[in-house]
């Protein structure tokens, strides 16, 4: 079975969390780390937060916005910001998508804008990096914040410049399957000082939680043990029958994403791997790319690939393709050809069945949310490998 989950763990990893653990007087490999990541995205300052999620909030606290403030996401992005721009009190408001990049569609714009309207929240989805230009424009008509979200991004580029290097602020996300992964975690990248010093005197009294990141490490090797051994072939059959799918899905879900949203600090003991990450980013980006002109190169019609028109270095976090015939009938053959893949909520949400007052803007969304598959990929694939998984896909989806 040819895997599409795959952890970030480097070979000498164990042996750096075990120093930092034991060590007495460990030097500040946060701050070393905060320092470094904002150099390489290219922004002044950089703070670490203990997700994603915890980011987006602290960043929409620091703006000082109002209760019922709207704030402009893509229709088709992860569930859980909406759900949590809710509970702290704001609007959402969602925009189509592009059909041939999955990206919030900048022409639908202007016309959700209001005088409510404070935040727009662009995703770079998958790691292929939004219009940001044409963002930034009516950002700036509008008197409009813009935070981009590159929690699928780490290392794109649009222009030569790197996401999370646009906007008012950007905001990664550091969980196990991320291009860094650091069992968790996040981090906020900008060049706006009051927004920093806001950030980082909140963040200064937060408590750290050492406990539930050795949790997070122990569920990692777990897992990519499960992976590695004869046992994952016939566990990924549960995604075949849709009763099982469906319970295995909810359960590695809840697994995933426990206390993703905490106010807690992000540890030395993240930090020492995420800077061991960091320098073999832009080799791991290399190398998908070739991996990806490769796989391209070897589909056949009736593949469609997420594709733009703008100057820009793809991150590949996920490699998808669009199909237009019977998707879950392509999934379970695809399944029995011995490929791991997945399909619609696995890989990112219609935000629309959440807000169905949109249902009707969001045509696209609902398209694209029902006709992707996520096949597997990975800078670690031989080309070998590449050929077989083109050669599977050519076979059953024609």
């Amino acid at each position: 079975m040819i895997s599409r989950r795959e952890n970030s763990l480097y070979k000498e990893e164990i042996f750096d969390i075990l120093r930092v653990l034991f060590e007495k007087d460990s030097k500040n490999y946060v701050k070393e780390f905060e320092e470094k990541f904002a150099k390489y995205i290219g922004v002044k300052y950089a703070v670490t937060t203990f997700s994603g999620r915890t980011a987006l909030a602290l960043l929409l606290e620091s703006l000082g916005l109002k209760k019922d403030d709207e704030i402009i996401f893509p229709a088709y992005t992860l569930k859980d910001l909406i759900v949590m721009v809710k509970k702290l009190g704001f609007k959402p408001i969602l925009i189509d998508i592009e059909e041939d990049s999955f990206n919030l569609n900048p022409e639908l714009l202007e016309e959700k804008i209001s005088d409510r309207t404070k935040v727009i929240v662009p995703t770079h989805m998958f790691g292929l990096p939004c219009d940001m230009k044409r963002i930034l424009k009516i950002a700036k008509k509008y008197q409009l914040y813009v935070i981009e979200d590159c929690c699928l991004a780490h290392g794109a580029e649009l222009n030569g410049k790197k996401v999370g290097s646009f906007g008012t602020a950007g905001f990664f996300s550091f969980d196990q399957i991320k291009l860094i992964g650091t069992f968790g975690g996040g981090i906020i990248t900008t060049n706006n000082k009051t927004i920093i010093e806001f950030l980082r005197e909140k963040i200064e009294k937060f408590e750290e939680n050492k406990k539930e990141i050795l949790k997070r490490i122990l569920l990692a090797y777990s897992e990519n043990f499960l992976l590695k051994s004869p046992f994952f072939y016939p566990i990924s059959f549960l995604f075949y029958f849709d009763f099982s799918q469906k319970i295995f899905k909810n359960f590695y879900k809840r697994l995933r994403t426990s206390k993703s949203f905490s106010f807690l600090k992000y540890t030395n003991l993240q930090a020492v791997v995420g800077l061991k990450q960091l320098k073999k980013l832009e080799e791991k980006i290399e190398k998908r790319n070739e991996n990806a002109k490769i796989l391209k190169s070897l589909l056949k019609e009736g593949i469609e690939v997420q594709k733009t028109s703008l100057k820009c270095r793809h991150a590949y976090y996920y490699f998808v393709i669009k199909v237009n015939t019977n998707v879950e009938k392509i999934r379970k053959k695809l399944l029995l050809k011995g490929m791991d893949v997945g399909i619609k909520d696995e890989i990112e949400d219609d935000c629309t069945l959440l807000l169905p007052e949109f249902r009707k803007d969001c045509p696209v969304t609902h398209k694209i949310f029902n006709s992707l598959i996520q096949i597997p990929f990975s800078e670690r694939f031989s080309e070998k490998r590449i050929m077989k998984i083109a050669k599977i896909l050519n076979r059953v989806i024609r």
